[in-house]
């Protein structure tokens, strides 16, 4: 290494083309460190960004169906981040929305639309040779007298006895 004395400082500095070629040696590896970090970096995001659009997407489906009226369809829950938390949240809000939309909020028992589903998959699945079953519809005449007279929280009292004793003299493969 040859260095030149400035008359200006009197200190002895290197010449312009060691500058340029310490320059070289330096910036190369500095410039591939980088490009290599901004690609690495460029992966990280592109996965995440991947798994983000997915993720909502299953969302999206999700909530078209419930729309649709399938509470059957839920979430994968695959993580413990905040989408895992997203999809145990939205699992839990089809399942109340499906017993909400399936069961009576007085009696707790399937509603008519449900009976109906119901009664018609067990028509469908029983062999109608060998198979035994009964359907069973009741309806009480002139129910509202009871709400008119004694007021609709007897009434909805009166209704609830009624479905537990239903549902304690049925077997246990039956619906009410």
């Amino acid at each position: 290494t040859s260095f030149t004395m400035t008359a200006v400082t009197g200190r002895f500095l290197p010449n312009r083309k060691e500058i340029d070629d310490n320059i070289a040696v330096v910036t190369l590896p500095l410039v591939i460190t980088i490009a290599v970090a901004c690609i690495a970096i460029s992966i990280i995001l592109i996965t995440y960004i991947i798994r983000f659009v997915h993720k909502i997407n299953s969302v999206k489906k999700n909530t078209v169906g419930i729309a649709e009226g399938n509470y059957d369809d839920k979430m994968k829950v695959d993580s413990d981040d905040e989408f895992g938390e997203l999809a145990v949240a939205f699992n839990n809000t089809i399942d109340f929305l499906k017993r909400t939309a399936e069961h009576d909020s007085v009696t707790n028992i399937y509603n008519i639309t449900t009976f109906y589903i119901k009664a018609q998959e067990l028509i469908k699945n029983n062999d109608p040779v060998s198979g035994r079953y009964a359907i069973i519809r009741l309806d009480i005449d002139h129910f509202r007298v009871v709400n008119d007279i004694y007021s609709w929280q007897v009434g909805d009292n009166v209704l609830r006895h009624i479905a537990k004793a239903l549902e304690h003299n049925i077997n246990e493969d039956s619906i009410c």
